[in-house]
């Protein structure tokens, strides 16, 4: 699972199959970083159309397709469906050059065998063997949480939300759970900036840590990771102190490449070296949550 706190993306392979969730500003250079084939993957799924969770479909779905996909399964809010329609029309002349380029390319994965699902929340269906439940969470615009549930694991990724029953009730018992955590515990900033975080109907439309906690307490997952941090240093240490009083299990801040695994005992690997992580996740001890 590929997942970044700024850039908003995450990919999760199950049963040999890619599975891309949102594709914010900087996603096509992660996976390239990451050694992914953009051709295997075909299925591209949104939780919500923020630009910062979708600006990269056009660049991603083109260079998928020209590396060899030929079939795409497209998931999303209502909206799916006139975004793919756009960059079919409007890139149409793009993609006939590249067509003519490569000899083996077709029109399929990109304007044939294309199944695209305008999504509500409340769904459950089976993509390459892998059950896909969704839920609708609140944020400033439609947004959807998904689970991932294949070969007795699991993985749900919230979206951009505040407090949500509805994310408790998907998030049951699952083995991970990425939450957005826009608000965390930060340090005081070395120069005087002044961030306000987006509100619905004046109220914030991101949640905060004790609310990231609160959920995945009452979900009764296994593992939580942090990303959609808010602009500036977040103090770690703080952070991880207070969560951990209300989550008992282990908490990891989403960095670009770090891989989570949902398999228990597994630690967060990435290709960063220690030093460049800094402090990346808590672990409680045996007999509960520490403050440390």
């Amino acid at each position: 699972m590929e997942i970044s706190p700024a850039l908003t993306k995450w990919a999760k392979q199950a049963k040999g199959h890619l599975f891309l969730v949102d594709m914010g500003d900087g996603t096509l250079a992660r996976l390239a970083e990451a050694g992914v084939d953009t051709g295997k993957i075909e299925t591209f799924m949104f939780t919500h159309f923020h630009i910062d969770h979708s600006s990269e479909y056009t660049a991603l779905s083109l260079d998928s397709w020209a590396r060899g996909r030929k079939h795409l399964n497209l998931l999303g809010p209502p909206g799916v469906i006139a975004l793919h329609e756009f960059l079919t029309a409007f890139y149409k002349e793009d993609m006939t050059y590249r067509k003519s380029i490569v000899g083996s390319l077709t029109w399929d994965g990109m304007i044939s065998n294309v199944d695209i699902k305008e999504l509500n929340g409340g769904e459950s269906l089976v993509l390459n063997g892998v059950r896909i439940t969704t839920a609708e969470v609140p944020h400033s615009i439609k947004t959807l949480a998904y689970r991932f549930d294949a070969g007795g694991q699991s993985i749900v990724v919230s979206g951009d939300l505040t407090y949500s029953d509805n994310l408790i009730a998907l998030a049951q018992n699952a083995d991970v759970l990425v939450i957005d955590a826009g608000l965390l515990i930060m340090q005081p900033p070395p120069l005087p900036i002044k961030f306000t975080p987006g509100t619905m109907n004046g109220k914030p439309s991101h949640c905060t840590w004790k609310e990231a906690a609160t959920m995945a307490e009452k979900a009764k997952t296994k593992k939580l990771v942090l990303t959609h941090f808010s602009p500036g240093p977040v103090d770690k240490k703080a952070t991880l102190r207070e969560m951990g009083k209300i989550f008992s299990h282990e908490i990891i801040f989403g960095e670009d490449l770090v891989e989570v695994s949902p398999q228990p005992g597994h630690a967060a690997e990435s290709v960063l070296t220690e030093r460049e992580r800094g402090i990346t996740a808590f672990r409680p001890a045996p007999h509960g949550p520490t403050s440390h």
